[in-house]
């Protein structure tokens, strides 16, 4: 009986400290990363609060705070919080109170961390299509996220567009503004669990079509400004747009870039049923080619919802952008295409079909991130993928490995694969340079080295391929055994390519052709001497033959 009333009354007071918080429309939210900054993102609820954030480096402890805010009902809430130490993970609580109440209350302790050095994880969702009509999309987005917040270690989340399905079609601009306000109060909602920063990238259904007047776009962009808290052109040193639209940054050894393929297309490339008139923009497409210009970092990644193209076997489709790595030489993307070549791009990030597949085209992926909510795919022109909920993880483990994953709603890992920037590299044992040999049978020696498997290693012996092996170990000593090697001088290489990627993936699409990593050693030469003997018995007489 005692135990009972214990447990009652800790029940109440728990109630009743939960209560005393207040109520917000949307809960904190994570952007703008850097290396000493971050900015958290929040939406009042329906009463005057005044409310700050304590922070430090230990859990429970927390040693700075932020000025405190009084906000009126209903608005935004961003705490900028500067001076962070680099690389590092803090932990912070919310202190808010009603503006009548003179004690603040606390809410739970979450974290944040600044831009970090080493290897990290990210995870990118699309097409969610969160709609008043549609409330079990919301539910789904909310579950692939708390799957993801209890199984993962991402830094960073990526939305890649379609994130909210607030205009009236896939080309037009919000008619209703208080239907897209409560859209976006639900989206939030199903972010709740999220505990990372997120990026956000306009899509179709956003309502910022370029095609649109402009005084009915901005209703739009006010809005996703004030529900997301996307980098300012000012935030990183790689700029991007004032409206927050498409934007560049670092983190670890990765250059991010987010493209809008929407705002800046001013003709209706769906009503008009082709693929050439979708358009990043001069000023836009500039900006791209001067920020991959002026890129160190290893690893280099492009998100946008969806080609600046199409490629669709109906016109109709196509017109509307669909096809991802299949229009990788359709319209501007084209121009795209030849950029991510030419500075060395790993990856092309896209939604808009609603599924997952990887498609290589001159060994650019182009990742198509999966679906994660809507009740509709478009996958029958792809060879290869996967059409149910979930989300796309990458880990980038080193300068010269990174692996990507397709995660389902169920956290279950339907496809993986692993892009190796670098060749192998070999190292040539015997026979030495300029060695001189009286056996005309030879062991050529080598060890080759890789962070991923090896395809194949072949000898090259006076300019002749002459033997192979597929699939060798690696790091240990192999050899290619000849005989008969005639006297003179002879030359000898091997070169040896790598392996990393799963055989099911469309690396054909639109001739496109998956070409691995080679490596060929230095030429070694050395010589076969003459047999002296030989030369000796050749030179007494024959018997005569009758």
């Amino acid at each position: 009986m005692k135990k009972s009333v214990i447990i009652v009354l800790f029940l109440v007071f728990s109630i009743n400290l939960a209560n005393a918080f207040p109520d917000f429309t949307s809960l904190d939210l994570l952007g703008r990363p850097t290396e000493n900054s971050i900015t958290i993102n929040l939406i009042n609820g329906p009463d005057p609060i005044s409310a700050y954030i304590e922070y430090g480096i230990l859990p429970g402890n927390y040693t700075n705070s932020t000025e405190v805010q009084n906000i009126n009902p209903n608005e935004l809430l961003e705490f900028d919080i500067e001076n962070l130490n680099e690389n590092t993970q803090y932990y912070y609580i919310l202190k808010a109170k009603l503006q009548s109440e003179t004690e603040y209350s606390s809410s739970i302790e979450k974290t944040f961390r600044t831009k970090r050095n080493g290897p990290f994880s990210f995870t990118l969702f699309t097409d969610s299509h969160i709609d008043l009509g549609f409330p079990d999309n919301a539910i789904r987005l909310s579950t692939i996220i708390e799957g993801m917040s209890l199984n993962d270690n991402s830094d960073l989340s990526f939305f890649l567009g379609d994130n909210i399905q607030i205009a009236t079609n896939g080309s037009s601009i919000i008619t209703n503004e208080s239907e897209a306000i409560q859209e976006y109060e639900i989206f939030r909602n199903a972010l709740t669990s999220l505990n990372i920063p997120a990026f956000f990238t306009v899509g179709n259904w956003e309502g910022e079509p370029g095609w649109e007047a402009q005084e009915d776009v901005e209703v739009a962009i006010n809005l996703r400004k004030k529900y997301f808290s996307n980098p300012l052109d000012t935030t990183y040193s790689e700029s991007g747009s004032a409206n927050e639209d498409y934007y560049a940054f670092t983190w670890g050894n990765a250059l991010f870039i987010v493209l809008n393929v929407m705002s800046y297309t001013e003709t209706d490339p769906f009503s008009n049923h082709t693929d050439e008139t979708w358009t990043l923009g001069e000023t836009q497409l500039n900006w791209l080619n001067s920020t991959l210009q002026n890129a160190t970092e290893p690893w280099k990644f492009i998100m946008i919802h969806h080609t600046v193209g199409g490629y669709w076997p109906t016109w109709i489709w196509q017109g509307y952008g669909r096809g991802g790595g299949m229009a990788a030489y359709s319209g501007e993307q084209a121009i795209v295409h030849q950029m991510m070549q030419d500075y060395g791009v790993q990856a092309f990030f896209h939604g808009h079909d609603h599924l997952f597949t990887d498609i290589v085209v001159d060994k650019v992926h182009y990742i198509e991130a999966g679906n994660a909510g809507y009740p509709l795919s478009f996958s029958w022109p792809y060879d290869y993928a996967f059409t149910g909920y979930g989300r796309t993880r990458v880990d980038v483990i080193s300068d010269e490995i990174t692996k990507f994953y397709f995660i389902n709603i169920n956290e279950t890992i339907l496809a993986e694969f692993t892009i190796d920037r670098l060749p192998p590299e070999i190292t040539l044992i015997e026979p030495r340079q300029s060695g001189v040999f009286r056996a005309t049978s030879k062991e050529f020696q080598f060890m080759v080295s890789d962070a991923s498997d090896i395809g194949e290693c072949n000898l090259t012996l006076d300019g002749d391929t002459t033997q192979g092996v597929v699939n060798p170990a690696k790091d240990i000593i192999l050899e290619f055994y000849v005989n008969g090697l005639a006297p003179g001088l002879h030359s000898w290489s091997i070169k040896c390519s790598d392996y990393a990627f799963n055989e099911d993936a469309d690396y054909y699409a639109h001739n496109g052709t998956y070409v691995p990593n080679t490596a060929e050693s230095e030429t070694r030469t050395f010589r076969i001497l003459r047999n002296p003997l030989k030369k000796l018995f050749s030179a007494i007489p024959q018997p005569l033959q009758i």
